[in-house]
């Protein structure tokens, strides 16, 4: 078979076998300090935050539906993933495997899984071009040399080969036997095996008859546990409703599938099998839908009863006693350890679906020594059982993603966010993904997909935009401002016109406001002059005949202050450089979060990040904390054409003096955006070869409480998007364009200073 051929029949079973890579490939058993991730194409040899590329199914390593994927070149290839550890006690990763090469043309080797068997790492290795001549699938075992294989796969590191595909490891309880899906092309199509081997020689013990099975749990050291699907393919975890034109339409993908909850008994070098149950059962794309209870009671099982599901500890027999712990509305996966099994779910909590894990504690269990010297433990009955709630509105409820489980007590949270490349408006939109993944390591502070700031700048449009513009130099804005007068009685309505440049003193830069709030025009400038900031020139005029006037920044006071402030405020906005750390002018991220708009009164999920300024004297730094949405793009405000937008912004600057901060909140409406261009672009280039439009919002608000704390919008600015008409006497034109790259010849002090422009 050639290798054209090869590539064709594993992307068709990779269709088939998706759902395998739900969580398998995240992290498998944790160590002491951390545990074990496998990263796709991961940013440096630092490995800095858990990145983009954390193996969850929307940011895959690997991604099934898209094997083989775009890597740039035109043949296309597979995901390179490494292994790496990340240490918990540090907060810190150390890439454990190097077989990837980087001359490769095609990305060659692709690792799958994870696993650890008495502390012992694995990785399975996929290798579509028989690199290794010993079969397209390997079993590696993981030690020192693997760091500095400088792109060979070690060969005393292969513990077995195959040349049939294999998934989901389970390893026994005694580490003793593992155990694999097996996906085996036989008459044309793909039939699915359950093999077990002895870790000892890595022998095969035995192999069940083909059935369509989910991911395997050991009920105990001789015996499986897997669900069979009564469908001839495993379930499929569809994003979105395709026949629904006019809305993106986001499906359930925990809906459960008709299926048989079946036992496998290692006899004679087979796999005897039962019926348990009959039923339908959540698929495990994302998540587990059974999981061996670590106290003897059996399996936990999550299944369809009724408009929800049910979850149950349920003795592995036929007929064997059940116990209920949890119901919810809808399944989202399931974690244990030798203390607590942990059930996480969708309830509608105070009418809204609300993200709730539900804790059964096992400090209660009841040790009765056997005469055999064995240990038997005694579940305590109903009324006994502490099973506590804990709601976590911070995290998605809607239909992909849910809790995993990493192994001793440990959680993972894949939740589902917009795909910024996803456009509902093209004709390519039934091939693009409408969602991506975040996933955060509840259990290991810091470790979050969100607290990479790459992530942030992958997923929003905004952040994407300011980073392919790269510096600005020059941005002319416009507003329409609203202000609330007299308690909210009355308004002042009037425009803002703001012009900013980079160049300038220290690289501070300049800036010149005009505003007509007041009734007449204002006009006030502050341009370079000199080393030292109290001997800058100020410019300002009143009125439309108004002469301008030129002082020295120390005679200013408070107006000059104001302009400065201003312009620091600005220039902590900007989004450039939010891959870098705090040092270095990025963004850091500080937590999720749950907001509540002051103004529609919709709740948004949010990432919280923080970007830092200049010391303040007195104590303290200039800093913007920004919220951005999290919600899926049919959340709280329809669909949006910009997702993972600003929310929210906190400001605290120093003041021109450098001897005090001021802090405000600027609040936006996230689902409207203007688009401001490159101006020297719109006048010298063609449409096609003009540089990306500027994202902004196009409203931002300004709240103060009242007497009796209630929020009262004192500020409306509206962001104006059209060439629009201005007094003649302070343009040349009379007519003004917001955008970027302001077309001022060589950026002169008298084009912020003069009054014609």
């Amino acid at each position: 078979m050639n290798i054209m051929s090869r590539a064709f029949l594993f992307l068709i079973l990779l269709l088939l076998a998706m759902p395998a890579f739900g969580h398998d490939i995240a992290v498998s058993q944790p160590d002491a300090r951390g545990g074990w991730l496998l990263l796709e194409n991961p940013p440096g040899e630092s490995g800095e935050g858990l990145s983009e590329h954390a193996g969850d199914p929307g940011m895959p390593a690997p991604d099934p539906l898209g094997w083989p994927h775009g890597d740039g070149s035109p043949a296309g290839g597979y995901p390179q993933t490494e292994l790496w550890h990340f240490d918990a006690t540090k907060g810190s990763y150390t890439r454990a495997t190097h077989f990837l090469s980087p001359t490769n043309v095609a990305f060659q080797r692709t690792l799958v899984a994870v696993l650890t068997i008495e502390g012992q790492p694995y990785v399975l290795h996929y290798d579509p071009y028989l690199t290794l001549s010993k079969g397209q699938n390997q079993l590696l075992r993981v030690d020192d040399k693997s760091p500095n294989a400088s792109g060979k796969v070690p060969t005393d590191a292969i513990v077995f080969s195959s040349n049939d595909f294999i998934d989901a490891p389970a390893v026994s309880p005694d580490n003793k036997r593992i155990a694999f899906r097996a996906f085996t092309f036989v008459d044309g199509k793909f039939l699915i095996t359950l093999r077990v081997y002895d870790v000892s020689d890595w022998k095969l013990l035995a192999e069940s008859a083909p059935r369509t099975f989910a991911r395997p749990v050991w009920i105990d050291n001789e015996s499986l546990a897997a669900i069979a699907w009564d469908a001839s393919g495993l379930p499929q975890a569809p994003q979105r409703d395709t026949s629904r034109s006019y809305s993106l339409g986001i499906v359930e993908s925990h809906t459960p599938q008709p299926g048989k909850l079946l036992r496998l008994d290692l006899q004679d070098n087979a796999l005897a099998t039962s019926e348990l149950l009959k039923g339908e059962f959540p698929p495990d794309r994302y998540t587990d839908t059974i999981q061996r209870d670590p106290f003897g009671h059996g399996l936990i099982v999550a299944r369809k009863d009724g408009d929800g599901v049910v979850v149950e500890l349920r003795e592995p027999k036929q007929d064997g006693e059940t116990v209920e712990v949890a119901r919810f509305e809808l399944w989202r996966g399931c974690s244990v350890s030798m203390q607590r099994v942990r059930l996480a779910g969708v309830r509608t909590v105070e009418r809204a679906r609300t993200f709730v894990i539900s804790d059964l504690y096992r400090w209660d269990e009841i040790e009765i020594p056997t005469p055999e010297g064995e240990v038997r433990r005694i579940l305590p009955g109903d009324d006994k059982l502490e099973v506590k709630d804990v709601l976590l509105p911070e995290f998605s409820p809607d239909g992909h993603g849910g809790l995993i489980d990493l192994g001793r007590g440990v959680l993972g949270l894949l939740e589902p966010v917009m795909n910024p490349d996803f456009d509902a408006e093209t004709k390519d939109r039934d091939n693009t993904q409408l969602l991506r993944h975040t996933l955060s390591i509840l259990s290991w502070p810091g470790c979050d997909t969100m607290q990479n700031p790459r992530v942030l700048q992958s997923l929003s449009k905004l952040v994407r935009r300011f980073s392919e513009i790269g510096e600005i130099r020059s941005t002319i804005l416009a507003f329409d401002i609203k202000i609330a007068g007299n308690g909210g009685q009355n308004e002042k309505n009037g425009r803002m016109i703001e012009l900013y440049g980079a160049n300038g003193r220290k690289g501070k830069g300049r800036i010149r406001t005009e505003d007509n709030l007041g009734g007449e025009w204002i006009v006030q400038s502050i341009s370079e002059q000199k080393t030292d900031a109290a001997k800058d020139d100020y410019y300002d005029c009143v009125g439309v005949g108004g002469d301008m006037r030129k002082r020295a920044a120390d005679t200013v006071g408070k107006a000059y202050d104001d302009l400065i402030t201003q312009l620091e405020a600005r220039k902590l906005l900007i989004l450039t450089g939010v891959e870098k750390d705090a040092d270095h002018g990025g963004l850091t991220f500080i937590r999720r979060d749950y907001y509540r708009d002051p103004n529609s009164g919709a709740t948004w999920r949010t990432w919280v990040f923080v970007k830092y300024g200049r010391e303040i004297e007195g104590g303290g730094r200039e800093r913007v904390i920004v919220r951005f949405v999290a919600d899926l793009p049919i959340g709280s405000a329809g669909d949006w054409k910009f997702p993972h937008a600003i929310a929210q912004v906190q400001l605290r600057f120093a003041l021109a003096n450098g001897k005090g901060g001021a802090d405000t909140e600027l609040t936006f409406e996230p689902d409207r955006y203007v688009a401001l261009p490159n101006l020297v672009d719109q006048a010298t280039k063609p449409e096609n070869k003009r540089a990306p439009d500027l994202l902004l919002p196009k409203v931002f608000r300004i709240y103060q409480r009242d007497d009796k704390g209630k929020l009262i919008e004192q500020l409306r600015a509206t962001a104006v998007t059209k060439e629009f008409d201005h007094p003649a006497q302070f343009v040349k034109s009379a007519r003004i364009t917001p955008g970027y790259e302001v077309p001022l010849v060589a950026f002169k002090k008298e084009q912020f200073t003069e009054k014609q422009r």
